[in-house]
């Protein structure tokens, strides 16, 4: 494609010469060569770049034996590459700000979840439900892989436990690649915990809810097939 480009651009100037004496057809015709070919590999860096997305919305709050008075935070997530270049994602993280907090709260990415065996086991989270920490992931060219993972508060000791409240939390995604130095945000989404969920959950149960506000659908089937967690 790009040596079309040259002899075509060189033919193009030929031609100009021999039309007229003028011989200023010549670097006309190295130049658009030149731009040409710079337009091709920017085209081709970015077809062929790494471009690693996050889908989801859905939020669970995971209980376990004993119960525990304060959520465990858990997201299905389909963990995407938009692109057709493979890379690597690092970690994934999540903050979190609410009624309660006047700065978003850091989560880390600790444990993947199975919630097919958590529902199983009457809705409590053991290490049954846990399919291992959450590590590096190699993600091929437009991967969908779906995860359900739990993330644990990043807090000081002093700071004692965090305790969630009802109202409206907005949560953010981040994720770290092999190729960047700082984290990037791909996903935000907002979501109503209502007093009474509360209730429900410190009866001792596993409680998911779909979140509407985003639509899974018009993302995730643009990308090829999904592959199975690992």
């Amino acid at each position: 494609m790009a040596v079309l480009v040259v002899l075509l651009s060189l033919l193009i100037a030929y031609i100009g010469s021999l039309v007229t004496t003028n011989l200023a057809w010549i670097p006309i015709g190295l130049s658009s060569a030149a731009l040409a070919l710079s337009a091709i590999a920017a085209f081709r860096a970015e077809l062929f770049a790494f471009q690693p997305a996050v889908a989801g919305g859905d939020i669970v709050w995971l209980q376990s034996q004993p119960f525990s008075e304060e959520p465990k935070l858990a997201l299905p997530l389909f963990l995407l590459n938009k692109g057709y270049g493979e890379g690597v994602l690092e970690w994934i993280a999540l903050t979190v700000t609410g009624p309660r907090w006047a700065t978003p709260i850091p989560f880390e990415s600790v444990i993947e979840v199975d919630l097919e065996k958590v529902m199983a086991n009457a809705g409590c989270f053991d290490v049954r439900s846990m399919r291992g920490q959450v590590t590096r992931l190699a993600l091929a060219a437009r991967a969908v892989i779906p995860k359900t993972i739990y993330f644990a508060p990043s807090l000081n000791p002093s700071e004692g436990p965090l305790r969630w409240s009802p109202g409206r939390h907005e949560f953010a995604i981040y994720v770290k690649t092999e190729d960047q130095r700082v984290p990037v945000q791909v996903l935000t989404f907002a979501f109503t915990f209502k007093p009474e969920s509360f209730t429900e959950y410190r009866n001792g149960r596993t409680i998911v809810w779909p979140n509407t506000g985003y639509r899974r659908e018009l993302l995730v089937p643009t990308l090829g097939p999904q592959v199975a967690a690992s």
